[in-house]
């Protein structure tokens, strides 16, 4: 768990399993280590490792992993414009206004499905040049 931990670091301190697999960790060593209480998970397909600090903002970047579960955070900063939180999810990230929204937001560049009722999608290309954040990964 030493590179799937060094990875999650980069990433507040959660991982997907495809990440894991990919530096060969497999589900069964993720089962035990959730058992162990090494890790836990705090949404379907994304997990935290137990040592990492509460983030306000933990529900809503885990949102966003989720919807991309193989590519790790710092290959998805390359393209920020195929998966961008929006609207009032964004307004709540940067501490605009006082809005309390049930549902993540996001724009993707593509059609993309998902099963989570607290995550919605909108079709919409931006513009790399309007692109200044995402979700707090600087």
């Amino acid at each position: 768990m030493g590179e799937i931990a060094t990875r999650a670091s980069d990433q507040k301190g959660q991982f997907t399993p495809a990440q894991a697999a990919r530096l060969g960790v497999d589900r069964v060593t993720l089962r035990r280590d959730t058992r162990n209480s090494v890790v836990r998970s705090i949404r379907h397909g994304v997990y935290i490792f137990k040592a990492t600090p509460f983030s306000p903002d933990e529900e809503l970047r885990t949102a966003w992993l989720s919807l991309d579960p193989s590519r790790t955070v710092a290959k998805r900063l390359q393209a920020p414009e195929q998966i961008v939180i929006c609207t009032t999810s964004a307004g709540q990230q940067h501490g605009i206004g006082d809005f309390g929204t049930p549902q993540h937001e996001f724009y993707s560049a593509n059609r993309k499905h998902t099963r989570a009722k607290d995550i919605r999608l909108r079709i919409r290309t931006l513009e790399k040049k309007t692109l200044k954040l995402a979700i707090g990964y600087h």
